[in-house]
């Protein structure tokens, strides 16, 4: 569910990476999800990770020798894969490993769903190793970021999904949904947070077993006379892979293709996060430009460019905002100042977040996995909490770096960017009466 920010090139509403040719010589192969869906066991059509997830590949005849297979090869190990491990990480949905096999023989995934529906029973949950790596990132993500990025809220998230979808596509629903705007809602927004579990509840809420790979999803007690102990409680914690879902499988994509031998290209996952598959060595320019649009165009039709800067190394990034392509919506408070609502929702007020317009980050060293959850964890934390949560990422993850970009638009409706780290040399800042900070 996150994070529209970036414009692109393959027909995804933000994403942009420009790497273009005229040589004869050269090609790229565009590969997407865009006409690919998934039967649930109910047989409820599912897009994968409800967005499109885009391989674009750079194929240098100078370099290699190609088939007439090359490019159907490398389209079914891509879109198999994708649909593999959206099947694997959904927390809504169940579904059969295997489409094609007779009913008698058919087997139910194991995935985040199975995960908490198992929740207070004590049953010890056997994992795939793509499950079980979500889960411990997932969990240790949370602990890192001190709830910043919160693996355990999804009765919450899914709370402002239906606020979202509604009331973006029918605007007459607003007073009855918003929290702002009825006091049910706004009880209930409060009740989610209460029922929110402790960092101290968080350090014992998952058990795992390494030797198995098996995971038991502990109940809560009950607090502030909110159950959470019951498995039907609707306050109870519940996982939710938005926010690092994306993330995460854009890093098992990277891995498969590479250990196949594909090495020359990006992976674009729901316009935001994208990865290189290696340095930019193979590329005509030897490096790539990334967009970044400019955040009060974000729901236009068309939008300016806020920055640009390039990418010459092996990297990943990802990008989070409080703007989406699609389900979200705004209106007036009784002061006559703009309320906008969106997906990323901060777990200490409930409600999506207002700190800034957009941050993306870029670094050589952490995960697409990592970056999801940290670009969700400082949208919801101020400039200066972001920059000492930077300062103690560095200083945990020794020789790693990480430079980020935040974008906020102040009350004269004009850019404020803040660019920290290794990328402000390579950072150029289109729009002219930005205010811009080097930290």
């Amino acid at each position: 569910m996150k994070k529209n920010l970036l414009i692109s090139l393959l027909c995804l509403p933000l994403l942009f990476s420009c790497n273009k040719t005229t040589e004869p010589n050269y090609e790229w192969i565009d590969i997407s999800t865009n006409s690919t869906f998934i039967y649930t066991t109910k047989n409820a059509i599912v897009f994968p990770f409800n967005t499109t997830m885009s391989l674009r590949y750079f194929k240098n005849y100078d370099l290699n020798t190609y088939d007439e297979n090359f490019n159907k090869e490398l389209s079914t190990l891509f879109l198999d894969n994708v649909v593999s491990l959206h099947k694997k990480l959904d927390r809504h949905n169940y579904y059969y490993v295997d489409d094609n096999v007779d009913d008698s023989l058919k087997e139910i995934e194991t995935n985040v769903k199975t995960i908490n529906d198992s929740y207070g029973s004590g049953e010890e949950i056997v994992c795939s190793d793509e499950l079980y790596s979500l889960l411990k990132l997932g969990y240790e993500m949370t602990l890192l970021t001190n709830g910043s990025f919160n693996f355990f809220m999804g009765k919450l998230t899914s709370m402002w999904d239906y606020i979202l979808e509604n009331v973006s596509e029918d605007y007459s629903l607003l007073d009855l949904l918003d929290p702002y705007k009825n006091p049910s809602q706004a009880n209930d927004i409060k009740n989610h947070i209460k029922a929110l579990p402790t960092i101290k509840e968080i350090e014992n809420i998952l058990t795992f077993n390494d030797e198995n790979k098996s995971v038991v999803f502990n109940a809560l007690e009950d607090k502030d006379g909110l159950s959470r102990s019951l498995n039907d409680s609707k306050y109870r914690p519940e996982i939710t892979s938005g926010g690092i879902a994306k993330g995460f499988a854009t890093d098992l994509l990277k891995e498969i293709l590479l250990s196949n031998g594909y090495n020359q290209g990006f992976i674009n996952s729901g316009a935001s996060s994208i990865t290189s598959l290696s340095d930019m060595d193979f590329t005509e320019k030897k490096y790539q430009n990334i967009s970044i649009i400019d955040p009060r165009t974000g729901n236009s039709l068309i939008k300016d460019i806020a920055l640009t800067f390039k990418l010459v190394k092996d990297y990943s990034l990802s990008t989070s905002g409080n703007y989406t392509y699609g389900k979200s919506y705004s209106f007036k408070d009784n002061e006559g100042n703009n309320i906008y609502r969106h997906h990323i929702i901060d777990p200490k007020t409930g409600e999506p977040s207002s700190n800034h317009a957009s941050v993306t980050l870029v670094s050589n060293s952490f995960s697409n996995g990592q970056l999801d959850a940290l670009s969700t964890a400082f949208v919801n934390t101020t400039t200066s909490e972001g920059l000492k949560l930077r300062e103690k990422l560095l200083e945990e993850f020794v020789g790693y770096d990480l430079s980020i970009v935040f974008i906020d638009i102040t009350q004269e409706s004009k850019l404020d960017v803040t660019i920290v780290g290794d990328i402000k040399d390579s950072v150029t800042v289109n729009v002219k009466d930005a205010i811009v900070h080097y930290e």
